[in-house]
């Protein structure tokens, strides 16, 4: 897979990609090739200017057309089919979904806004805008990473640098089952003293009836889903509701209206 990214603050991606162990492991095992551009290098003056004052009565600087486009256009020349991101509050919230069209891509080109985004002349020379949540984030690098890293972890599921076991009992598809979320999780000790109280880890957990466990794991994840994501609930349901223990589903529905 080739990746780039058109940014203004290049040392910022490189330190990021650097630093996340599954971009960085991809790249050592040349699965990803990687580049950065740095849009200021496009500029058109000096000061190597790469954003103005938007038109009209907006506030703040936004990245320049002219020199977005001149840097893209160079980007484009080093691929064959880049499918060209934008990270925006704009776009489609991030999905599974999407997730995985785009982990079908062979080229891939991110756009990082700053400030107060972009010229939206650009939009036409782009394949999608996508959001990462309904929240405000200054660095479009951050947002663009988001999206690489939940790509990079479904496209090589089947690859020892993300173990499919690992990806198969992720959040949002637990015990292969889509639209579910993680149950709790414990580790060692199993019991610590905190202000004269012993806070312990369920005893189920460690008795070693492996049968048992899946049980109280899945009731959880369901109690979970349905307290914290009922709309993925529905979803789940649409889908597996005739293949789930019934016993188990009440118990779960009953525990997030009357937590234990």
């Amino acid at each position: 897979m080739k990746i780039c990214f058109l940014s203004i603050f290049p040392d910022l991606v490189f330190s990021v990609f650097n630093g996340l162990s599954i971009t960085k492991r991809a790249t050592k095992k040349k699965l990803v090739w990687f580049d950065v551009i740095n849009i200021r290098d496009f500029a058109f003056d000096k000061h190597k200017q790469a954003d103005d004052y938007a038109y009209g009565i907006g506030k703040g600087m936004i990245l320049k057309f002219d020199v977005l486009l001149k840097a893209l256009d160079h980007a484009k020349k080093g691929f064959v089919d880049p499918y060209i991101i934008l990270p925006s509050p704009r776009g489609e919230v991030l999905n599974k979904r999407m997730i995985t069209d785009l982990s079908k891509m062979n080229e891939l080109i991110f756009i990082c806004p700053n400030y107060e985004g972009v010229d939206n002349r650009i939009l036409r020379f782009i394949n999608e805008e996508i959001s990462i949540g309904d929240y405000v984030i200054s660095s479009g690098e951050l947002a663009s990473f988001v999206i690489l890293e939940s790509i990079l972890r479904f496209k090589f599921s089947d690859d020892p640098l993300v173990r499919k076991e690992n990806l198969l009992d992720d959040s949002f598809n637990y015990m292969g089952m889509d639209f579910l979320l993680e149950p709790l999780q414990y580790t060692r000790p199993r019991e610590v003293k905190v202000n004269n109280n012993v806070v312990k880890v369920e005893k189920l957990l460690y008795s070693g009836d492996h049968d048992q466990i899946e049980d109280f794991l899945l009731m959880e994840a369901l109690e979970m889903t349905i307290f914290r994501k009922p709309h993925l609930f529905r979803l789940f349901m649409n889908r597996y509701s005739e293949k789930l223990d019934k016993k188990i589903l009440y118990n779960a529905f009953m525990n997030s209206i009357v937590p234990t």
